[in-house]
């Protein structure tokens, strides 16, 4: 690959990570974000966040779990859930260091930990 191509490719890249987070609210709002206040939707992400962080580590045996249940894929059940896993304690993280700021919603799949 060239410099040019490697530059290109950069370029490329940058614009769909930009494009991706203006788009990404469109697509649906996370479960806290249904307070009235920025006082209550701040508080609501902190607990969300908190949920996440706490609890992520369970999609682990959850996710396997539940596509034992569904009669999947163990293999697909399995790395959804390792997936998920870190997806959901890094996210969890993420909710609540930027929790003081409500616009900003790190998207989780599944929208997060569910119990």
């Amino acid at each position: 690959m060239t410099k040019e191509e490697f530059m290109i490719t950069k370029r490329v890249m940058l614009a769909v990570l930009i494009l991706s987070l203006f788009v990404s609210p469109l697509y649906a709002a996370s479960p806290w974000n249904q307070g009235e206040s920025s006082d209550e939707k701040t508080l609501a992400k902190f607990k969300f966040g908190l949920k996440n962080f706490l609890f992520g580590w369970t999609e682990l045996f959850q996710e396997p779990h539940q596509t034992y249940k569904d009669k999947g894929n163990m293999l697909d059940g399995v790395a959804k859930g390792f997936t998920n896993t870190i997806a959901y304690t890094l996210g969890g993280a993420a909710h609540l260091v930027t929790s003081p700021f409500p616009t900003v919603d790190p998207e989780l799949p599944d929208h997060g930990v569910d119990f």
